[in-house]
């Protein structure tokens, strides 16, 4: 009897009875921080190095019908979900990183047996493992790529809105470009629903289908303040293959923007944002507010050491670090983010050695014109130099020159060979006796 009470009550509200079994918070905030909020990037993480972080987004009704037979027109079927996001990512090799993403989620949302109630309801979502591969590096092309394959595994509970009813998996290609203070990523992939299900309002022409789906989205930052604050933006959506655009409902699209800050050499970010839902779209709500934290870890690299000598008539010990991880946009001698972990150690180590005088060599590939290399070559040298001073080196203890494409490692005839000779080098000076 009360099965039949509860049937007719969804016949006379308009709603069939085939049970919402889906989850509506699609923000996965990205922790590495070389992307935007949600949008990854095509840099990885460094060997061994380590991304942690935690997000909290709060999204005011994340799923809406409308079309039903009888007043109100328009329902809110989840009215508000929290979403507490855990992230890890770690390097594995230069160019392979591997992450995870773990969503506890609380949500109110109708109670399916009777549709006129709302009840609230808390779970952990569905566990996330991912992977990025990079592929072109921008360092060395116009453009940077990477492909990040993902699978998430159905741990949420689908009728509180939670999680898929399976397992989900995929991939998306990364795009992205970098010049100064200008950063732009594109994602464009798939998402695969191992099983697909389909939600009718009964008398009209709504449908919200879950299957699977194409997957975009682009986005950008802008530095602020260089490496200490940056405005993010972004917009992501997707649509199911299969009526590709053709009902709204399964085509959900989000806005975000807001600032990001770092602090501890961009160890430490802070997040802080919102946005709003473009479409009527399942997990498209009408605003979502969040915030988060995240922190990097990774082991000193004082960078490849060569054999020390015995050189000049006062008998000075030089030994020669070669830095491969300091780096510059195409063309230009401004540091980036990315360069300073290594740059610290050796700042830590010159301070440790204060009888020790450095002459910073730039070094730079075969492209371009030897004229220009050789300039572009002392700028990057007097970067570092200015770096070390910033840090407390005193000046009197540095020399900074350029070598331009004259010393090569390799024959710049590969792609490999070309980022190995585009380098810094610093030359370490210890003299024997005490009269310098």
């Amino acid at each position: 009897m009360k099965n039949k009470i509860a049937l007719l009550v969804l016949m006379i509200l308009g709603v069939s009875a085939t049970s919402f079994a889906l989850d509506t918070d699609l923000f996965r905030p990205v922790g590495d921080n070389n992307g935007t909020f949600r949008l990854d990037g095509s840099r990885t993480l460094r060997p061994l190095d380590i991304s942690l972080g935690t997000f909290i987004s709060y999204s005011h009704n994340p799923l809406v019908m409308s079309g039903f037979a009888v007043a109100p027109e328009k329902r809110s079927i989840v009215e508000r979900q929290f979403t507490l996001n855990f992230l890890g990512d770690i390097g594995v090799h230069d160019r392979v990183s591997l992450g995870f993403a773990v969503p506890v989620m609380a949500s109110k949302h109708v109670d399916l047996a009777t549709v006129t109630t709302y009840n609230n309801y808390w779970s952990v979502g569905d566990i996330e493992f991912h992977g990025k591969v990079r592929i072109l590096k921008a360092e060395d092309f116009p453009v940077g790529l990477s492909v990040v394959p993902f699978a998430q595994v159905q741990t949420g509970k689908p009728e509180h809105f939670t999680g898929d009813q399976s397992f989900d998996f995929g991939a998306k290609a990364v795009v992205d470009w970098e010049y100064g203070r200008f950063y732009l990523t594109s994602n464009i992939g798939y998402k695969g629903h191992y099983k697909q299900d389909t939600v009718e309002v009964v008398g009209t022409n709504a449908i919200l289908r879950v299957d699977d789906e194409f997957t975009y989205g682009v986005g950008g930052r802008f530095d602020i303040i260089k490496d200490r604050l940056q405005f993010v933006t972004d917009i992501a959506g997707s649509t199911v293959i299969k009526d590709f655009f053709e009902y709204e409902r399964s085509s959900p699209l989000e806005f975000l923007g807001g600032v990001r800050a770092f602090f501890k050499d961009q160890l430490i970010g802070l997040h802080l944002g919102g946005g709003t839902g473009l479409t009527d779209g399942y997990g498209s709500p009408r605003y979502r507010v969040f915030g988060g934290v995240t922190v990097k870890f990774g082991i000193p690299r004082g960078g490849e050491r060569k054999g020390a000598a015995v050189v000049g008539k006062n008998r000075e010990i030089e030994q020669v670090i070669v830095l491969r991880d300091v780096f510059f946009d195409t063309a230009s001698s401004e540091l980036k983010s990315e360069s300073f972990a290594v740059l610290d150690d050796n700042v830590t180590m010159l301070k440790k050695n204060q009888d020790v005088s450095v002459r910073i060599e730039g070094h730079c590939d075969s492209r371009g014109s030897e004229g220009f290399n050789q300039k572009l070559s002392e700028k990057r040298a007097d970067s570092v130099m200015k770096y070390f001073v910033s840090k407390g080196i005193s000046k009197d203890r540095l020399s900074a020159i350029g070598m331009g494409e004259t010393k090569p490692l390799e024959p710049n005839d590969s792609i490999s060979n070309m980022d190995k000779n585009r380098r810094i080098e610093l030359h370490l000076i210890r003299y024997l006796n005490s009269a310098r």
